[in-house]
Protein backbone atom coordinates (compact mmCIF):
# COMPACT_ATOMS: atom_id res chain seq x y z
CA UNK A 1 0.00 0.00 0.00
CA UNK A 2 0.96 3.72 -0.53
CA UNK A 3 3.21 2.68 -4.13
CA UNK A 4 2.22 5.42 -5.96
CA UNK A 5 0.74 3.67 -8.79
CA UNK A 6 -2.63 4.60 -8.66
CA UNK A 7 -1.09 8.59 -8.93
CA UNK A 8 1.24 7.40 -11.76
CA UNK A 9 -1.67 5.68 -13.41
CA UNK A 10 -4.25 8.84 -12.81
CA UNK A 11 -1.10 11.21 -14.59
CA UNK A 12 -0.09 9.35 -17.76
CA UNK A 13 -3.89 8.98 -17.63
CA UNK A 14 -4.79 12.09 -17.97
CA UNK A 15 -1.51 13.30 -20.42
CA UNK A 16 -2.45 10.94 -22.75
CA UNK A 17 -6.17 12.35 -22.59
CA UNK A 18 -4.75 15.67 -23.67
CA UNK A 19 -2.20 14.53 -25.87
CA UNK A 20 -3.28 11.54 -27.59
CA UNK A 21 -6.75 12.20 -27.66
CA UNK A 22 -6.66 15.96 -28.14
CA UNK A 23 -9.26 16.62 -25.70
CA UNK A 24 -9.89 19.77 -23.97
CA UNK A 25 -11.61 19.01 -20.71
CA UNK A 26 -11.58 15.99 -18.53
CA UNK A 27 -14.03 15.28 -15.42
CA UNK A 28 -13.20 13.15 -12.48
CA UNK A 29 -15.14 12.12 -9.58
CA UNK A 30 -15.13 10.06 -6.69
CA UNK A 31 -16.80 9.41 -3.46
CA UNK A 32 -16.46 11.96 -0.59
CA UNK A 33 -15.08 9.36 1.85
CA UNK A 34 -12.93 8.20 -0.29
CA UNK A 35 -9.89 10.27 0.77
CA UNK A 36 -7.25 8.74 -1.32
CA UNK A 37 -8.83 9.32 -4.94
CA UNK A 38 -9.87 12.76 -3.67
CA UNK A 39 -6.10 13.43 -2.82
CA UNK A 40 -5.44 11.99 -6.60
CA UNK A 41 -7.50 13.84 -8.58
CA UNK A 42 -6.09 17.31 -6.93
CA UNK A 43 -2.68 15.60 -6.76
CA UNK A 44 -2.80 15.70 -10.70
CA UNK A 45 -3.45 18.80 -10.89
CA UNK A 46 -7.74 18.93 -11.21
CA UNK A 47 -9.84 21.46 -9.59
CA UNK A 48 -12.51 20.96 -7.47
CA UNK A 49 -15.44 22.33 -9.14
CA UNK A 50 -18.76 21.24 -6.86
CA UNK A 51 -20.35 18.61 -4.51
CA UNK A 52 -23.06 16.09 -6.17
CA UNK A 53 -25.41 13.68 -5.92
CA UNK A 54 -24.28 10.74 -8.98
CA UNK A 55 -26.72 7.46 -8.59
CA UNK A 56 -27.82 8.34 -5.15
CA UNK A 57 -23.97 8.78 -4.42
CA UNK A 58 -22.27 11.69 -2.95
CA UNK A 59 -19.36 12.67 -5.04
CA UNK A 60 -16.61 15.61 -5.86
CA UNK A 61 -16.67 16.91 -8.84
CA UNK A 62 -13.12 17.74 -10.16
CA UNK A 63 -12.18 19.34 -13.99
CA UNK A 64 -8.85 19.51 -15.42
CA UNK A 65 -8.38 21.53 -18.83
CA UNK A 66 -6.31 21.94 -21.12
CA UNK A 67 -3.52 24.52 -20.97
Amino acid sequence: MGYGFALESAQHVLNYAFTKLQLTQIVGRAHIENTASLQILQKIGMNFVKHEIIDNCPVKTFVATKD
